[in-house]
């Protein structure tokens, strides 16, 4: 399989230092629309072609995908597993208001605990690596495209590494990926081994 993984632009929440994960909508701003342009014109000056172009249903990433869509010319496929994890009552609140509604607990955020209204580390693990088994073994022969979240990304770059994924705290995973906005990872998946092409790459925003 040739993988290529990418993040959204940036957003609403990132401009107004909110909480977002898959529990507020956040759209694109106007610079993560801008960003989103410029690797959708990188990826057709470069040649690149897909089998599969996947994304997150949200706008943040939905927007990316339409994108990118429009200018190699591909459908896109909604997966609701590629969303980032549900942030609950914290949703859409600025950092200072999702402390005082969700405290930090004695020791800190447990992974496996899930927030109020919505899920826990655990829970977007489960998922994203339901949707990573099934994608290998179903389109190990293909060309995909991912469009997800830097949490997501985090995840299904620790699946493919083979890394452990988390540690009862929250706060303290033991490997973290950098995931700048609109970033590129890209790597062939064989059933032998994993080559790796290249992790966040932005380029396209040096332009």
């Amino acid at each position: 399989m040739e993988l290529l993984i990418i993040r959204h632009g940036r957003s609403q929440g990132d401009d107004e230092n909110r909480v977002e994960g898959g529990g507020w909508d956040a759209p694109l701003t106007e610079v993560g629309i801008e960003q989103a342009n410029r690797l959708a014109r990188r990826l057709k000056e470069e040649g690149y072609e897909f089998d599969l172009l996947l994304s997150s249903p949200m706008l943040r990433t939905s927007k990316v995908a339409e994108l990118i869509a429009a200018e190699l010319g591909y459908e896109i496929a909604f997966d609701d597993r590629l969303r980032e994890m549900h942030t609950g009552v914290i949703a859409a609140k600025t950092i200072k208001e999702a402390h005082e509604i969700h405290p930090m607990p004695e020791g800190g955020f447990r992974s496996y605990i899930r927030i109020p209204e919505g899920e826990c580390y655990i829970d977007q693990i489960s998922r994203v690596l339901h949707f990573y088994t099934e994608l290998i073994d179903k389109h190990m022969d293909k060309r995909v495209c991912i469009v997800t979240h830097g949490g997501t990304v985090n995840i299904l770059l620790s699946i493919i590494f083979g890394l452990p994924l988390t540690s009862p705290l929250l706060e303290k995973p033991m490997f973290r990926f950098r995931t700048g906005d609109t970033s590129m990872h890209k790597f062939t998946i064989m059933p032998e081994r994993v080559v790796t092409h290249f992790l966040n790459d932005t380029a396209h925003l040096r332009s």
